[in-house]
């Protein structure tokens, strides 16, 4: 009777470790920030996204490990084995880094149209000693301190938009759909009160070190990329945002 019921456990441990194999998989770790809708910090925003998606057709698994923008930077700086989400330039192109772009979005100043209801903008120039609020750490800051914008520079944006609301800064730089969802969230009932005008274009990208530890994972993220175009999952994840037909 113990022999049968040793065999019968033994069949059962045997069934049980080829039904469930070893499934670990390689794992793709990105430094980046929270900045919503592009990235929340719970791997919900668009960039999270794009990102997790381009990874799962190379079969990797996605940890973000989140910082404040400057701060993440500041880390990706100082060592080459990083993957790092960042925004680019259309004409920046520094040799010492590859860059694979994910998607564009549009600098933007909001600014009252209580305060400004006849307001005329042809060039950063034309703002010359205005307040502007703005995130620490963003690539607009020497444009429009060169410009003689007068910077409020505050390391979480999203006190901005109050800022805004109280005359306590004349315009407050975002994005695009970051400015959207943050009037949504503090001025349900007052969007319409606020403007936008556009000063730059830029990509959200991907980016690493020229001989970084992690190009191989990196060159997964480019391939996986490729396939999310070609198969509409990148297009599907863009209307959800952007409300694209």
């Amino acid at each position: 009777m113990k022999i049968k019921l040793f065999v019968t456990v033994s069949i059962l441990v045997l069934l049980s470790a080829s039904a469930w194999p070893d499934t670990e998989l390689p794992t793709a770790r990105i430094l980046t920030f929270v900045y919503p809708p592009y990235g929340r910090g719970d791997r919900t925003g668009l960039a999270e996204r794009l990102i997790i998606a381009a990874f799962q057709e190379r079969g990797y698994a996605v940890e973000f490990e989140y910082h404040p923008y400057k701060r993440a930077i500041y880390m990706y700086n100082g060592s080459s084995d990083y993957l790092f989400t960042d925004v680019m330039q259309k004409e920046d192109n520094p040799s010492h880094v590859e860059f694979t772009g994910i998607f564009s979005i549009r600098g933007v100043l909001v600014y009252s149209k209580k305060r400004y209801p006849l307001l005329q903008f042809n060039s950063l120039e034309d703002l010359k000693g205005m307040l502007v609020g703005v995130m620490l750490g963003t690539d607009v800051i020497p444009r429009f301190e060169a410009a003689g914008l007068i910077l409020d520079k505050i390391p979480n944006d999203e006190a901005n938009p109050i800022k805004l609301g109280l005359g306590r800064i004349d315009f407050w730089a975002s994005i695009d759909l970051t400015a959207l969802e943050y009037l949504e969230k503090i001025y349900p009932e007052r969007q319409s009160e606020f403007g936008q005008i556009e000063h730059s274009r830029s990509i959200v990208g991907l980016k690493m070190k020229k001989g970084s530890s992690q190009e191989p994972v990196f060159r997964n993220f480019q391939q996986g990329f490729a396939m999310i175009k070609k198969n509409r999952t990148y297009l599907k994840i863009l209307e959800e945002f952007y409300g694209m037909g």
